[in-house]
């Protein structure tokens, strides 16, 4: 058992995503705030369509974190996958409307 949150100061920040599919690069920011205790989710905007990296994390971490997303955030990072699949079943042996 760790005690991290109990020594470590805590903020909340939301970072926008300008290019990236955040299914792509979420899971790597989860993975970086667990290991001092903390939690990171994407969020979405849906009036302005706009995709965000909300974090709780301790304060040191903060500029690592809008260092690395920076980084991550490019254009070619896109696979459109929004965690939906759209997939087409061709019945063979039975009816489709059953």
């Amino acid at each position: 058992m760790n005690q991290k949150n109990l020594v470590n100061d805590y903020v909340v920040r939301m970072f926008p995503f300008q290019n990236a599919t955040p299914m792509e690069i979420r899971q790597v920011f989860r993975e970086i705030v667990a290991t001092e205790g903390g939690r990171s989710e994407v969020v979405l905007d849906p009036e302005k369509k706009q995709n965000y990296l909300w974090v709780v994390a301790p304060k040191f971490q903060i500029p690592y974190i809008e260092a690395a997303l920076k980084e991550l955030d490019e254009p070619w990072l896109k696979d459109n996958i929004d965690g939906s699949l759209k997939a087409y079943y061709r019945a063979k042996f039975r009816s489709i409307g059953n």
